[in-house]
């Protein structure tokens, strides 16, 4: 993602500033790099929501979509590849002739890769990325559309928002949040979301002690370093043996609290995972 150092800088200091719980938005992981490193985390055998959600799409996208009686109008927050997505594109292409899809994620480079890769592989999706935040990415969308002159009226637009991402919000965070899509959708659209259920702790310790979640964190560290230096406008110096030391930390983790809870966790049925 571009990022804003003003906006940075603000989020960075609320988050930490948090008496309560510190944190920092989880969008300044998704700058190129980290688009295609976390596309590579969930194809591994240890984080399962992503091959659940693709099944479940992949055998019930026509059931999903049978209340929808008008035609449909597809965008997507936070579409990164658009990989499960195509199950829905294939739905939907059965029950009318062409499909407009407005995929929206923060990372502009990695989204315009797949934007073009989508309309290469099928001429009757009409593809418009929108390289902005969820919300501010709707508006964009409905924008685009009043400006082209869409009679509102005769279309649903269908809203997905797929990954369990929802579970990144805090519960107030996300109460707000869906009001807020609430707010740029009229009474014909549609929200589908992908929610995760409680789990095992064998399974979350599996998705986010792997090693693989280490190394993000760690490249996390990297990209926050070098932004900082930038704006506090102060150097930030790691040595290489603190780097080879935080690598195998990270690595050491991964492998003593992630091997036994990946090993269940890459032996079980996508869709029994989530209805457990």
């Amino acid at each position: 993602m571009d990022v804003n150092n003003e906006e940075f800088r603000t989020d960075i200091l609320k988050g930490l500033s948090n008496p309560v719980q510190k944190s920092i938005p989880s969008k300044y992981l998704y700058d190129i790099k980290g688009s295609y490193l976390f596309e590579q985390i969930t194809v591994q055998p240890e984080y399962y929501p992503t091959r659940t959600e693709n099944s479940i799409l992949e055998e019930y996208s026509t059931k999903i979509l049978q209340d929808i009686p008008k035609e449909i109008i597809l965008i997507e927050m936070g579409s990164g590849s658009s990989k499960k997505t195509k199950h829905l594109f294939n739905s939907i292409l059965k029950r009318q002739d062409k499909l407009y899809y407005f995929p929206i994620d923060i990372s502009f480079n990695f989204l315009d890769s797949v934007v073009t890769d989508l309309e290469t592989r099928n001429q009757n999706i009409m593809v418009k990325g929108i390289p902005n935040d969820y919300i501010n990415g709707i508006k964009d969308c409905n924008n685009i559309l009043f400006e082209n002159n869409f009679k509102f009226d005769s279309f649903s637009r269908l809203i997905v928002f797929f990954g369990s991402s929802i579970g990144n919000f805090e519960i107030d965070e996300a109460r707000d949040f869906l009001k807020a899509v609430r707010i740029n959708m009229n009474d014909k659209d549609f929200l589908l979301v992908g929610f995760d259920m409680i789990k095992d702790e064998f399974l979350i310790e599996s998705a986010f002690l792997c090693i693989v979640g280490g190394l993000i964190g760690l490249t996390l560290v990297f990209v926050l370093t070098k932004i900082l230096s930038t704006v506090f406008n102060f150097p930030i110096f790691i040595s290489t043996d603190n780097m080879v030391l935080a690598i195998i930390i990270c690595i050491a983790v991964g492998i003593l609290a992630g091997f036994i809870p990946a090993r269940q966790a890459s032996r079980l049925d996508p869709v029994v995972a989530i209805r457990s």
